[in-house]
This record gives structure tokens, C-alpha cells and sequence, in this order.
């Protein structure tokens, strides 16, 4: 009697065992090598690796049907070995049940960890369970896994795939009846031989990189000429700034009301029946504190502002000298959030100053709009990422506001244009401040990532615990800090790259960081237009008319030539509001949406005027001449400022 055997002979089937385990390891190997070649060739890149994954695929699919098909038409005929002639292989259960097991054990790991990390390549410090599969999902939650357990986890799976490999090999050559050592000829010698050498060699160059890498971090701490850690970030606080934790507590407790409000009733929630959004006092104030309105939606506003204690709270508060938060204040209160909502209230209350000819209201409140954007800049500089961009545009854009309306007189018009000549200088300072806030998260965030602890949700793997297993990931890790530590010497971020340029870190962040050099640009440009109608506002205080040229016009951030300047007609975007009744059924005239504040509904209609007065603009990113226009439905992104020659209030 024959014992069954597999479709292959034992000696080739063994032979593409081994294949199953050692192509993908050197495939891996040197795709972790060719990486930063695609990186900066991504259309090759989108050429080879969807055939290189498909060439593999199929490879490994196919072993895996032989494995599959071989054990099981061994299970299925094991029962007729019961009774066999004593020259028969003597296949004992165990010999099945071995190799059944441990592939069974290494394909649930396999599954597990593919399921949860391969996703999870650009998602370094996000949730990734979002996707995994219900059966990773279970598997992961039961185990626990985060941190080091990922490890412990991969190395089982290898231990339970060795185990596999040895076991069926040794159930081959037993039905073979020939012993296992003659299995092993040249091709699968050669095989895991050239595993070992790549092995050590990876194993080498991991160490040479993870040594560049550290060099990097040395040269980076240099550029900056401080240490990289929160300790030196803290200190730099403490030492020019005044802070004060007692006072952010007070403004924490004022504010918690408006939180509330915000969290219920009056959260931004569509109604059903109309397309009305009922919105919060601050956020109503942001969206439309430069729109033209009625006087009775103004008188709304300015009632709702007078009788809320929240803002009036703040107001008190922030009139004295504000001091600068410490990172541990940044962290337990929601200073951003505070200092919004009185900027955007203490902006229309600008804005009301205006409308009422109120020239000593408008210039205490002006005092206080610089005060906190005075803060946004300190904040900006040590405690979080981005700039205070949108703060500044829209400060200007009233600021336009209120010289169209005649206010301004030459003295003040003065002070403002050395003003502004110094936020040039501060915004400088805070991308320097954000490049040196950027490099201490880097290397702290590396140090989260190699050593597993840190997160706030469970992350794939603590590098630190299989760095031996897979040395070409510890090389591509290495090369990550090393490349990342270098594209961190900027002071501005205008050499950040657009593209996704990296791993882990960098590829979280290229867009983000690319967005603060691209909002920088953008305030260069709307503030130094700016500049140039203060400018020509202090000749019309001095001759009565506006200049037909200027001198001295600033570079356009965008060209590196001078912006544009003339004064006649141009054609501008305006907001008009105004409250309706909303018992009746609202139709939606076209470009208008409808807000509630309270029990009022307000329609805001979106129109375009001819006003008569200067301007001064940059081309923008399209570096195209559009006017001054800025409307993407027709590819213009000019960015300009604007003065009216006629008020621009009722």
C-alpha cells in the first residue's frame, strides 16, 4: 500500500516551501532599499510596484494552494496508515498535526499584523483600527496589543512560520522515506544563504543609518543653537514672557459657558425644514462682522453682545496685561478658542465704533485686537503649529473698512504703517519659533514611535523590540529621522516639500507645514497691499487726492516684482444682510444662505458691486493678472486690498 503524497515530489515541493518564505523577505528587502528612488520618482514608482505586488501575489498565492492542498489530502488520508506494512514511512499524528497548527497560528498572525499594519504606513500616530477586518478586530482587542506586545506578536508568527516550515519538510521527506537532511539541496541552500547575507547586510547598514540619524539630530540642535527637548521649549517661555496660569484658569471658567452653548442649542445644526443654521454669537461676528447690513440686524448684534456675560467677562479680564500661557496651560485650557471669540466679538464691536462715527471707541477697540493678536504671535511662536493669518486678513479687511469710512487721520495713518512694517519682522520670528517648535516634537515624536509608549490610541509596533527581526524597517526608520532631520533646518518652511516626501513624520505633516509657508505668503501679500493703500491714503491726506503711481511698492511674495497698483473702478464681492420673517416660507434667491441668531433668521445675499476707489494686489499662486479678483469658479486667486473712495458704511 502507497501512502498519498502531494501533487509535487517531496524534494520540489519542499524547494517551493522555501521559495514561499524567501522571496518575500528579498523582495522586501529591496524595496525598504529602493524606497527614497521611488520617492523621487513616484510615476516609476506607480509603474514597477503595482506589477511587483502582482508578480508576488500570484507567486504566493500559488504556494499557498500547494501548502493548503498537500496537508489536507495528508489529513484526508492519514486513517489508511492505521494498518500498514512495517516498511511503510511511519507517520505518527503528530508529524500532521504540527505543521497543521503552526500554519494555522502564523496565517491568523500574518493576517492580523497585515491587516493592522500595512494600512497603517501613513497613519503613524492616528487610530488604526478604523479599517482592520471584524476578525483582526476581535483578535487585537482580546490580545491587547500595543507597544511591545506588536512585537512578542510578529515574533510568534515567524517562530509558528519556522515551526511550519521545519515540520512539513520533515513530513515530506518521511513520506518520501528518505532522510530530511537530503532534502536540503543547492537551490534551497542557496536560498537561505543569500537570506543570511542579506540579513547581515541589512543588519549593517541599519546601524550605520540609525548612527546618521543621531548625527543629523546633533547638527539640527546646533542649527537652532539649543537643546531639542520641552524642558529647553519651557524655559524659553518662562524666560521672555510673562505667565501667569492663575489668570488663563479665570478666563478658562468664564468661557465654559460659551463652550456649553456651543455643544447644544446653539451649535451650528442644519434645520431640516429651511437650510438655516443656528450659529453661536462669536461665530456669527467671524462670518459677517464685514458684510453691509441693515441697522436693525446691527442693533441685534450689539444688544446680544451687551447682555452676554461671557464676552463682557473676558473683556474685563483681558483689558489688563495679558500674560503668555505655558505649555501646560496650552494643554489643560482652550486658550485658542478663548482668544477667538473675543477676537471676532471685539471686531464687530469695531465694526459697530465705525457705523456710529465712534472714533475714540474705535481706537480702544483697535488696542485691543492688537493685544490679542500681539498674543496669537507670542502663542504662535512657542505653544502650537500654524500662524495667525486669519486673524491678521480679517483685522485688515476692517481696518479697510474704517479708512473708507474717512476715520483715519494722517497721524494714526503713521503709526499704523510702522505697525505694520514690524508684523513682517513678527511673522518671521514666529516660523523661526514653529521651526525650532516643530524639530522638539520631532525628536520626541521619534522617540514615542522606537520606544512604543506616548499615544493616545493603541499604535502598531514599539520599533525598539523587533528592530533585529526586520533590519531593512529599522534602516527605513533611521533614514526617516535622518531625512526628516535635515528637511527640519528652515526658519520659514519655504523649502518644505509639497509633495509627500517621507514616511512616517514628515509624510503627516508636508501638507500641513507646506499650508503654514502657503498661508505666510498669503498674509505677505494682503499686508504688504495693505501697506501700499496706507500709503497712498497718507498723500490724499496731504495733497486731496490719491496718487495715480507709488513709490517704493513692496515685492509681491508670489512674482518676486512689485505689486500692482491703480485707483478708478473695480468689481467686488459684498455680503448684504438682512432679517426676514421667518413664520413665512423662505425661498432662497440665488447665492444666499440663512443664519439664526436667537429667534431672528437672517438672510445673507451674496452680490457683486462696482465701488471707486484704489487697490493694490498680487497675482497670487497662478501668478496671473485677474484684476484683483479671487474667485476659484473662475481659476483668479488674486489677493488684494482695497479702499473706497465712497463710505464703505451706511
Amino acid at each position: 500500500m502507497r501512502f498519498p503524497k502531494p501533487t509535487l515530489s517531496s524534494r520540489n515541493g519542499f524547494l517551493a516551501l522555501t521559495l514561499m518564505f524567501t522571496i518575500p523577505w528579498v523582495v522586501f528587502t529591496l524595496l525598504c532599499y529602493m524606497f527614497p528612488v521611488f520617492l523621487s520618482s513616484p510615476k516609476l514608482a506607480k509603474k514597477i510596484l503595482p506589477l511587483i505586488y502582482l508578480a508576488i501575489g500570484i507567486l504566493e498565492a500559488g504556494l499557498l494552494v500547494y501548502v493548503i492542498a498537500s496537508l489536507t489530502k495528508i489529513i484526508w488520508n492519514y486513517r489508511k496508515l492505521r494498518h500498514v506494512s512495517p516498511e511503510m514511512p511511519q507517520v505518527q499524528l503528530r508529524d500532521i498535526v504540527l505543521p497543521s497548527v503552526s500554519f494555522l497560528i502564523g496565517s491568523i498572525i500574518f493576517y492580523v499584523v497585515w491587516n493592522y499594519l500595512a494600512p497603517s504606513r501613513f497613519a503613524w500616530d492616528g487610530d488604526v483600527n478604523i479599517d482592520a477586518p471584524p476578525l483582526a478586530t476581535v483578535i487585537h482587542d482580546w490580545l491587547h496589543l500595543d507597544g511591545y506586545r506588536w512585537g512578542i506578536f510578529t515574533f510568534i508568527g515567524m517562530v509558528s512560520g519556522l515551526v511550519f516550515y521545519l515540520s512539513f519538510g520533515r513530513l515530506l521527506a518521511r513520506l518520501e522515506q528518505i532522510p530530511f537532511r537530503s532534502m536540503c539541496g543547492k537551490g534551497i541552500t542557496c536560498q537561505w544563504w543569500l537570506v543570511s547575507i542579506t540579513y547581515l547586510l541589512s543588519l549593517l547598514l541599519a546601524f550605520a543609518m540609525s548612527h546618521a540619524a543621531r548625527k543629523a539630530f546633533v547638527e539640527l540642535e546646533h542649527y537652532h543653537g539649543r537643546e531639542l527637548s520641552f524642558d529647553a521649549l519651557g524655559e524659553s517661555i518662562l524666560q521672555n514672557y510673562n505667565t501667569n496660569s492663575e489668570f488663563w484658569h479665570k478666563a478658562n471658567d468664564i468661557w465654559m459657558p460659551l463652550l456649553d452653548q456651543k455643544l447644544g442649542k446653539n451649535r451650528s445644526e442644519e434645520d431640516s425644514n429651511n437650510g438655516a443654521y443656528q450659529v453661536n454669537l462669536p461665530y456669527f461676528c467671524k462670518r459677517h462682522c464685514h458684510a453691509k447690513m441693515s441697522p436693525d440686524i446691527m442693533e441685534l448684534i450689539n444688544r446680544e453682545l451687551a447682555s452676554n456675560s461671557v464676552i463682557n467677562g473676558l473683556e474685563k479680564l483681558f483689558a489688563s496685561e495679558i500674560p503668555m500661557p505655558t505649555l501646560e496651560d496650552s494643554r489643560q485650557y482652550r486658550i485658542e478658542e478663548i482668544c477667538h471669540d473675543l477676537f471676532y466679538c471685539e471686531l464687530w464691536k469695531l465694526r459697530a465704533a465705525i457705523e456710529e462715527k465712534n472714533i475714540e471707541s474705535a481706537l480702544i477697540r483697535c488696542e485691543m485686537l492688537e493685544k490679542l493678536l500681539s498674543l496669537f504671535t507670542s502663542i504662535n511662536k512657542t505653544c502650537r503649529f500654524g500662524t495667525p493669518h486669519d486673524y491678521e486678513i480679517d483685522y485688515i479687511q476692517m481696518l479697510e473698512i474704517l479708512i473708507s469710512s474717512g476715520m483715519g487721520d494722517e497721524a494714526w495713518l503713521q503709526g499704523l504703517a510702522q505697525k505694520l512694517d514690524g508684523r513682517e519682522e513678527e511673522y518671521r520670528q514666529i516660523l523661526a519659533g514653529q521651526a525650532y517648535l516643530f524639530a522638539v516634537g520631532l525628536k520626541d515624536y521619534f522617540k514615542d514611535l522606537d520606544e512604543g509608549y506616548g499615544f493616545e490610541t493603541p499604535k502598531p509596533l514599539k520599533l525598539s523590540s523587533c528592530r533585529f527581526l526586520f533590519p531593512q524597517a529599522w534602516w527605513m526608520m533611521a533614514n526617516d529621522k535622518r531625512m526628516t532631520a535635515v528637511a527640519a533646518k528652515t526658519k520659514d518652511f519655504s523649502n518644505w516639500p509639497e509633495e509627500h516626501g517621507f514616511l512616517f513624520y514628515v509624510t503627516l505633516q508636508s501638507d500641513y507645514f507646506y499650508g503654514i509657508h502657503f498661508w505666510h505668503r498669503q498674509f505677505l501679500a494682503r499686508s504688504r497691499c495693505f501697506r501700499c493703500l496706507v500709503a497712498a491714503e497718507l498723500v490724499r491726506c496731504s495733497t486731496g487726492q490719491y496718487p495715480e503711481r507709488l513709490d517704493d511698492i513692496p515685492e509681491d511674495p508670489y512674482t518676486g516684482k512689485e505689486l500692482l497698483y491703480r485707483k478708478g473702478k473695480f468689481k467686488q464681492t459684498e455680503f448684504v444682510l438682512k432679517i426676514i420673517n421667518k413664520e413665512k416660507e423662505y425661498d432662497f434667491p440665488k447665492n444666499s444662505t440663512l443664519d439664526y441668531i436667537g429667534d431672528n433668521a437672517i438672510e445673507v445675499r451674496k452680490t457683486t458691486i462696482d465701488v471707486t476707489g484704489i487697490q493694490a494686489w498680487s497675482l497670487g499662486q497662478n501668478q496671473q493678472d485677474d484684476e484683483g479678483l479671487d474667485d476659484r469658479n473662475r481659476n483668479c486667486d488674486d489677493i488684494r486690498s482695497l479702499i473706497r473712495a465712497s463710505p464703505f458704511v451706511r
